[in-house]
């Protein structure tokens, strides 16, 4: 549903994770950097790293950046625009010097305020002694990024969703079982600060498996809504449904989507999922009513009964929607030759940054070990529309659709050296714009019964739901979606 419009890519040892676009037409942009490695052609980690806020124009030139942090390791997840024209950015820090003041032991969830320039107003860090963070990247590497985990809230203040595996400090109420120092078994950590960072209550949400959050939403009650993943099914994923799964290292069970009050006292909780591993990256607000859930499963069973069998040891895109109370309203996943959506796509793997676009679909990006794609469906999951392009390398995070239908996307590049003869890759962060591409039309038509209805290659004759797939001159890729009638 579109083609690229412009890519850019930064310094050599850095990564991108969040973007937002600002009122001058630029976008802002976190993530992470080494400053000693910025350079670097060598494959070999360097130690440490600072959080980096970049500020560009409307075609990704930088117009300044910053990075912060201390002597240890840093990264920003999150950025959020503020009221006053500053910024606010969120991560996760492992120093004690430096930026950093206040760090209560481990890794810590980071907040930093910044002005229009990023100038650092305040800064605050939160937990306890062992460790809090904002995804589960770094601790196992299964998990895929997630989406919109700081909520701008009525009042002026913050709700945030991390991962903790702490019981002291600012953390109280986990519910890990006792573990191996090799495993992590983290609950989700939510808290509330006010507009200046003051901490105005936390909860640990859990069961004594492992648990992180992708999501957190305003709900019309004054509540919250938090998509997320589980492999417990006892604390508070009790009653929930869960299906089972792995529940090894930073591996996912369920989907898992808790609906809170205004102080995150749980008022229901629901797992999705089949018998093995279902990771979420993200929860939207469903213009229609309720809510999407996306992420990727590897189930042909219990919730996923859209599930092709047979596709191997690999994860494939799902999608759920439930209504406002929890309930699946319908869900898909996506394979090779589905004869459910007119499309040939192989080897499709994780999804990342869902969003509802302003002409009511669903937008996300996919990658796999080829290629990465950007896919919109419509509001019953039928895909409508993709692009893809080849690169095995390209790890976007987010994705954001701007207000001319375009769409903005960040994320790391893994840059391919030639060293001595041998190609090394080098993490690069990277920006890509979309363009919009025209739009998919849908056709209704009606044939009496032996009649035939010709639909572009197709000759028809009986009722039913017909795609034809059109590759338009700008690069995209895009559906024309029949319903027939038969009298």
């Amino acid at each position: 549903n579109t083609s690229i419009e412009w890519a850019r890519h930064f310094n050599n040892h850095s990564t991108f994770s969040d973007i937002q676009p600002t009122a001058d037409g630029g976008y802002i942009a976190v993530g992470g950097i080494n400053p000693l490695g910025a350079s670097s052609t060598s494959a070999v980690a360097i130690a440490g790293e600072d959080a980096w806020i970049v500020k560009t124009d409307d075609t990704g030139g930088i117009i300044w950046q910053k990075t912060y942090g201390g002597s240890d390791f840093e990264r920003f997840i999150e950025v959020t625009l503020t009221p006053d024209g500053g910024y606010l950015a969120v991560g996760y820090t492992k120093s004690t010097d430096g930026d950093v003041v206040g760090n209560n032991g481990g890794s810590d969830l980071w907040v930093v305020k910044t002005d229009d320039t990023g100038a650092i107003q305040w800064s605050k860090c939160y937990g306890g002694t062992s460790h809090e963070q904002m995804n589960t990247i770094l601790f196992g590497g299964g998990a895929p990024y997630m989406t919109n985990m700081v909520e701008a809230t009525l009042d002026g203040g913050f709700v945030i969703v991390a991962t903790t595996t702490s019981n002291d400090g600012q953390v109280s109420g986990y519910h890990g079982a006792s573990h191996a120092v090799s495993e992590y078994r983290g609950d989700i950590w939510m808290i509330k600060i006010d507009s200046l960072g003051a901490l105005l209550w936390q909860k640990c949400i859990g069961g004594s498996m492992n648990e992180w959050a992708s999501t957190v939403l305003n709900t019309p009650d004054g509540g919250f809504i938090i998509g997320a993943v589980t492999s417990s099914s006892d604390g508070d994923a009790l009653g929930s449904g869960q299906h089972g799964g792995r529940h090894s290292i930073s591996e996912g069970g369920d989907y898992w989507v808790i609906k809170t009050d205004s102080l995150g006292v749980i008022e229901w909780q629901k797992c999705y999922g089949g018998s093995s591993l279902e990771l979420t990256s993200g929860l939207v607000k469903s213009q229609e009513g309720g809510y999407l859930i996306a992420g990727a499963s590897y189930s042909t069973d219990g919730d996923v009964s859209s599930q092709i069998a047979g596709i191997g040891n690999n994860t494939k895109p799902w999608l759920v929607k439930i209504d406002d109370t929890g309930l699946i309203e319908w869900e898909k996943s996506y394979w090779v030759d589905s004869s459910t959506n007119g499309f040939n796509i192989p080897n499709w793997e994780n999804l990342y940054g869902i969003n509802q676009g302003i002409d009511g679909n669903y937008n996300f990006v996919i990658n796999s070990a080829a290629f990465v794609g950007l896919v919109k469906v419509d509001t019953a999951g039928d895909i409508v529309s993709y692009f893809n392009h080849y690169s095995d390398l390209n790890k976007p995070t987010r994705l954001y659709q701007l207000a001319d239908g375009s769409f903005v996307s960040p994320g790391g590049y893994k840059n391919l050296f030639s060293t001595r003869g041998t190609g090394v890759n080098i993490p690069q962060a990277l920006l890509i714009k979309y363009a919009a591409c025209p739009t998919y039309t849908y056709e209704t038509a009606n044939i009496c019964k032996g009649e035939t209805y010709t639909f572009g290659s197709q000759s028809i004759t009986t009722a039913g739901i017909y795609w034809e797939q059109y590759a338009m001159v700008s690069g995209c890729d895009s559906v024309i979606k029949l319903t027939l009638t038969v009298d």
